[in-house]
């Protein structure tokens, strides 16, 4: 768990792939999002509690990051949040389509949306306040001497 004086951010790693799932909260409204949802939908749920969850965010398409979608959006009735680029490919159609600089908030804390192709055609990454949720992307490394 990360917190600061704005926002709580919680990893789960789930099953069936040992996948990050992340539970963003707003600590003054305690509103929240899931970023990923690769299973285990009954520790998602229970990390939520107490919360007003808002948005199912994906990072990316694959099946390691949405398995446990259509359970998590039939319980819980929360917008699915993905990029254009990757929405076609969903299990389930999604709600809103994000694009590169997309901004919204959750409570007081701020979200930006970095697109950031590579692993998939509408990976993304997404800012929060001062931290960054990367998905599966991989950022390059400085070549070094």
């Amino acid at each position: 768990m990360i917190q600061d004086d704005q926002v709580k951010i919680t990893k789960l790693e789930l099953k069936p792939f040992g996948t990050n799932s992340y539970i963003i909260i707003c600590r003054d409204t305690y509103e929240s999002l899931i970023v990923d949802v690769p299973g285990e939908t009954n520790k998602i749920l229970n990390n939520l509690e107490g919360t007003n969850p808002k948005y199912i965010v994906i990072t990316h398409n694959h099946i390691d990051h949405v398995a446990a979608l259509k359970e998590l959006k039939d319980n819980l009735g929360i917008p699915v949040v993905i990029h254009s680029f990757d929405a076609n490919n969903l299990l389930l159609k999604p709600d809103i389509e994000l694009s590169d600089g997309d901004c919204s908030q959750i409570g007081k804390i701020r979200l930006k949306v970095f697109h950031t192709q590579g692993h998939t055609p509408g990976g993304i990454c997404l800012s929060i306040n001062k931290f960054l949720i990367s998905g599966d992307t991989i950022f390059p490394g400085h070549p070094g001497k």
